[in-house]
């Protein structure tokens, strides 16, 4: 403490000077008798408790009759009975309505969920069926173009045989003697004289085979003939002639291989067009609902109006040609008659 003690503040005491302290004086006090050490007199409780209660009987209690306690009791219990039946009303009214909530909205939902099904798959059952035209639509365009293809391929297949037979005329001896052979069979027994018309290379080779001996003997008259392709035969007598020209048996004999095949590709059952599968209907409420009826209508009309289009274009496009008229479309339209005879 001394320590803290500055030299300022011991200058400011300096000039006070110290002054005696002297005790109290208790000797001239007066004193009153009859008194407590705080000077009030010995009967100051007693006044004090007169004043207090200044009737001096006391109330007296009187004794519960039946009558008191069955009035007590009866308070009592109604006033528990309110009391209970509030505090249930409440926790009960609380209660019920937390469940009749959750039951309102799980019916709700379910409600809106059946009649949102219902009114969706409707839709939804059209919108596959002319789906499924659609799908047809567009199987048969394919099958359409794998027909052009296979047609094609057949002209194809004609020009390439006609090239092989035509070079099987220039380097093989025996077709024109086969051929020359069917031309003879096909002329009438009791015919004597045969005037043979042959290309000019192709009587070479059918006189290196038959010579004149021969010839004489079977009443044969080979003649060159220009105006014939390699191939050719004419045969004329007395009553009948014969053309067997090459490039109509040539003819009637891929005739007869498309007419087979066309035959043969009406038994080949049509590919199966795949089935659409329903879509899962999803409810909607409100506004949606509206919206997606909307944009089911306007997929129907397009799906019709797509339907249509196609039905319209496959049947121009179909005919109904005969299986011959195809087979001469295919060949040039020549005729039937393989041995015209005149």
């Amino acid at each position: 403490m001394v320590d803290h003690i500055k030299d300022e503040d011991i200058a400011k005491f300096r000039h006070v000077q110290a002054q005696d302290y002297e005790l109290p004086n208790f000797g001239n006090a007066p004193h009153h008798e009859n008194t407590d050490a705080f000077d009030r007199p010995y009967h100051w409780y007693a006044e004090e408790s007169e004043q207090a209660s200044p009737d001096s009987d006391e109330e007296t209690i009187k004794p519960l009759t039946l009558e008191d306690l069955e009035q007590i009791r009866q308070t009592a219990y109604e006033e528990g009975h309110s009391e209970g039946r509030t505090a249930g009303y409440e926790q009960g009214f609380a209660q019920g309505h937390e469940e009749g909530i959750q039951a309102g909205h799980s019916e709700g939902v379910q409600q809106g969920l059946k009649e949102g099904l219902a009114q969706g798959q409707s839709q939804i059952d059209t919108l596959s069926g002319y789906w499924q035209k659609l799908i047809e639509e567009l199987v048969i365009p394919v099958q359409q173009v794998t027909a052009q293809v296979q047609l094609q391929l057949v002209d194809v297949i004609c020009e390439v045989s006609r090239a092989i037979i035509q070079t099987e005329l220039t380097t093989n001896k025996q077709v024109i003697i086969h051929t020359v052979k069917e031309a003879i069979q096909a002329m009438p027994v009791n015919e004597q004289t045969l005037l043979i018309h042959l290309h000019p290379d192709d009587l070479l080779v059918i006189e290196g085979v038959y010579p004149k001996e021969t010839q004489q003997k079977k009443h044969w008259q080979l003649l060159a003939d220009g105006s014939l392709n390699r191939g050719d035969c004419m045969i004329e007598a007395e009553n009948s002639t014969i053309d067997y020209s090459m490039s109509e048996v040539v003819n009637q004999a891929l005739k007869r291989f498309l007419s087979d095949n066309i035959k043969a590709a009406r038994t080949v059952e049509p590919p199966e067009v795949p089935e659409v599968e329903p879509l899962a209907p999803v409810p909607e409420t409100g506004e949606s609902d509206d919206e997606s009826g909307e944009l089911a209508t306007d997929s129907v009309s397009e799906a019709e109006d797509i339907t249509n289009d196609s039905s319209s274009q496959s049947t121009e496009s179909g005919s109904d040609l005969s299986d011959d008229a195809k087979v001469d479309e295919r060949l040039g339209g020549e005729g039937d008659e393989s041995f015209p005879h005149t």
